[in-house]
Protein backbone atom coordinates (compact mmCIF):
# COMPACT_ATOMS: atom_id res chain seq x y z
CA UNK A 1 0.00 0.00 0.00
CA UNK A 2 2.84 2.86 0.80
CA UNK A 3 4.65 1.47 -2.10
CA UNK A 4 1.25 2.17 -4.40
CA UNK A 5 1.06 5.65 -2.95
CA UNK A 6 4.84 6.64 -2.53
CA UNK A 7 6.42 4.69 -5.18
CA UNK A 8 10.36 3.91 -4.96
CA UNK A 9 10.29 6.94 -1.88
CA UNK A 10 8.16 4.42 0.87
CA UNK A 11 10.18 3.42 3.57
CA UNK A 12 10.86 -0.79 3.93
CA UNK A 13 8.90 -2.66 6.54
CA UNK A 14 12.08 -2.68 8.31
CA UNK A 15 12.06 1.14 9.06
CA UNK A 16 8.38 1.28 9.42
CA UNK A 17 9.21 -1.27 12.26
CA UNK A 18 12.04 0.67 13.71
CA UNK A 19 9.90 3.96 13.72
CA UNK A 20 7.09 2.30 15.05
CA UNK A 21 9.38 1.24 18.16
CA UNK A 22 11.12 4.15 18.67
CA UNK A 23 7.73 5.98 18.92
CA UNK A 24 5.60 3.43 21.13
CA UNK A 25 9.00 4.06 23.24
CA UNK A 26 8.29 7.55 23.66
CA UNK A 27 11.30 8.76 20.87
CA UNK A 28 9.93 11.10 19.43
CA UNK A 29 13.32 13.07 17.92
CA UNK A 30 14.11 12.55 14.77
CA UNK A 31 17.00 14.84 14.51
CA UNK A 32 19.23 11.74 14.26
CA UNK A 33 17.32 9.84 12.74
CA UNK A 34 19.30 9.10 9.11
CA UNK A 35 16.74 9.52 5.66
CA UNK A 36 16.30 6.74 3.89
CA UNK A 37 18.19 8.10 0.90
CA UNK A 38 21.20 8.09 3.22
CA UNK A 39 20.86 4.39 3.96
CA UNK A 40 19.95 3.50 0.26
CA UNK A 41 23.24 5.44 -0.61
CA UNK A 42 25.34 3.34 2.11
CA UNK A 43 23.94 0.21 1.26
CA UNK A 44 24.81 0.43 -2.90
CA UNK A 45 28.24 1.70 -2.03
CA UNK A 46 29.00 -1.66 0.17
CA UNK A 47 27.49 -3.60 -2.25
CA UNK A 48 29.77 -1.94 -5.01
CA UNK A 49 32.68 -4.34 -5.64
CA UNK A 50 34.92 -1.07 -6.98
CA UNK A 51 35.00 0.88 -3.64
CA UNK A 52 37.64 0.00 -2.00
CA UNK A 53 37.54 1.30 1.91
CA UNK A 54 39.87 4.30 1.35
CA UNK A 55 36.86 5.57 -1.34
CA UNK A 56 34.49 4.27 1.12
CA UNK A 57 36.28 6.36 4.26
CA UNK A 58 36.80 9.16 2.23
CA UNK A 59 33.33 9.69 0.83
CA UNK A 60 31.90 9.83 4.50
CA UNK A 61 34.87 12.25 5.88
CA UNK A 62 36.57 9.83 7.76
CA UNK A 63 39.92 9.20 9.14
CA UNK A 64 41.88 6.30 8.03
CA UNK A 65 45.66 5.56 9.46
CA UNK A 66 47.32 2.29 8.04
Amino acid sequence: MLVEAYGGNALSRAQCYRWFEKFQNGDFDVRNARSVADQQKNLKMLNCKHYSMKMMAKRKNILHNN
